[in-house]
């Protein structure tokens, strides 16, 4: 259904029904990658044009949820907004997951199997220094790191495979998470059971950055981003009189010591492209 479509955009057409003919191996493997480079060239062209009709709804979208920015464990109105989206599409969905969370199913012909596609929606406590018009309306909150634009693109793939559903062959969770910013909601999210029923084998994320060209995607094998975390250090000293300074342990200035020694070793020798930085940084 999907290639028919394709087709009636590119103009693109099998070279032949291989399941009617017999071919030499080497032959059938031509016209089969063949095949499959026309529909992949096609089924683009088809998302693309999807793409184009709703883009300008979707930068709307954008602005809206730009102008009403939520810090993390808020994300009340943000929610809201999305559900409204999904009750227009027909798309079920659970709300108040992991506090404001939101968590959709696409089903496709499997409904036991799907990927999952990651959007975070919480804002920083940072006050926005623009004259653009969408600007923040919240004094001392802005989207500054673009959960906005991830939560509206989510929202338009959401729209588009809607559409193309009876195409799919897995199911698809659209997964809308709280509190990135602070506590991490995607482990509540998880524990909450999204990666389940169906069984999300994957889940697709993506970042926006400054630093990459509008219409440009960049991905790399394994770890991209660093990930910050908190650890305690408990240093034990001990204590002794004013007079007698070397009967004591002074607990304060090793502190100082781990601190320094931990940051100045490692943080000014590695640069943002070096994925070992993001394993070695405190």
């Amino acid at each position: 259904h999907l290639y028919a479509q394709a087709c009636e955009e590119r103009k693109i057409y099998s070279v032949l029904d291989l399941k009617n003919h017999i071919l030499p191996q080497d032959e059938y493997e031509a016209k089969w990658y063949n095949w499959c480079d026309g529909f992949n060239q096609a089924a683009t062209l088809l998302l693309k044009k999807k793409v184009d009709e709703i883009f300008e709804q979707i930068v709307a979208f954008r602005r809206e949820l730009h102008m009403y920015p939520e810090h993390s464990e808020q994300e009340e109105n943000t929610s809201t907004m999305i559900q409204a989206e999904l009750n227009k599409l027909g798309i079920p969905y659970q709300s108040n997951i992991a506090g404001y969370g939101v968590c959709a199913t696409i089903y496709g012909k499997d409904r036991s199997h799907g990927v999952g596609v990651r959007a975070d929606m919480d804002a920083l406590p940072l006050t926005e220094m623009t004259d653009v018009p969408f600007k923040s309306k919240h004094p001392g909150l802005m989207h500054g790191c673009g959960h906005d634009i991830h939560t509206a693109v989510l929202l338009g793939t959401a729209r588009i495979l809607n559409e193309l559903k009876e195409d799919l062959s897995g199911s698809v969770r659209l997964l809308f998470q709280p509190s990135e910013e602070t506590i991490g909601g995607a482990k509540q999210m998880i524990d909450a059971g999204c990666l389940e029923n169906p069984l999300i084998s994957s889940v697709i994320g993506l970042h926006v950055d400054t630093a990459v060209d509008a219409g440009s995607i960049q991905f790399i094998p394994g770890a991209m981003n660093a990930a910050s975390c908190e650890f305690y250090v408990t240093v034990t000293g001990k204590s002794c009189h004013g007079a007698h300074p070397s009967d004591g342990i002074g607990a304060l200035s090793c502190k100082f010591s781990v601190l320094l020694d931990s940051r100045l070793s490692d943080d000014r020798n590695f640069t943002e492209d070096d994925l070992s930085a993001s394993k070695r940084y405190f």
